[in-house]
């Protein structure tokens, strides 16, 4: 008996292989004309440690894990549970790196006695709203993928909820070794 795919997973396949084309076949173009044409831009990247050809290549590489991820999402494979709850894991340590950074702008801000205090904080309450809400649509679709129907349509099921998450925090802890390594 073929499995059912869940909607949710249909979704997020059709999501993650769309997403991921866009970047392959304009985001990546794009930034590789800009390197290319604009010195300015790769001397910059360059002053700051970040090797201007590692922008174009960084997004080629996740460009293809993502339509890999869909795809492999799609036909139930566990590699498309791993690459597509990892994406979401990592969106949502990327969120909490902006609310630090928030929080740390609204305090500098606060500090700069030369601006106006109701212009700078209705516009950090707009920014921590839009940064809340980039926190929270990772959060459901990782838990999402989480759930007991999704687990099983990829055979996930015995497989422990904890030692999942703690796979994700040990591969993000290798990836931002391996960055800092590269830069």
């Amino acid at each position: 008996m073929d499995k059912v795919r869940p909607i949710g997973i249909t979704l997020l396949s059709v999501w993650y292989v769309v997403s991921g084309g866009v970047g392959l076949l304009l985001l990546i173009p794009f930034f590789s004309k800009q390197l290319h044409s604009s010195p300015d831009a790769a001397a910059v990247l360059s002053a700051v440690g970040i090797p201007p050809f590692s922008i174009p290549f960084v997004a080629s590489l996740v460009s293809a894990l993502i339509v890999a991820a869909g795809i492999d999402m799609w036909k139930g494979n566990k590699g498309g549970w791993h690459i597509g709850s990892f994406y979401c894991f990592y969106f949502i340590l990327v969120a909490m790196n902006d609310i630090f950074e928030a929080i740390v702008t609204i305090q500098i801000y606060f500090m700069a006695i030369f601006m106006d205090p109701g212009e700078i904080l209705g516009g950090m309450i707009f920014y921590l709203i839009k940064i809340l809400i980039a926190f929270a649509i990772p959060i459901v679709i990782y838990a999402y993928f989480f759930t007991h129907e999704v687990k099983e349509y990829f055979n996930l099921t015995e497989v422990s909820n904890i030692s999942m998450i703690f796979n994700h925090i040990g591969f993000s802890i290798f990836l931002a070794i391996i960055y800092g390594w590269l830069i």
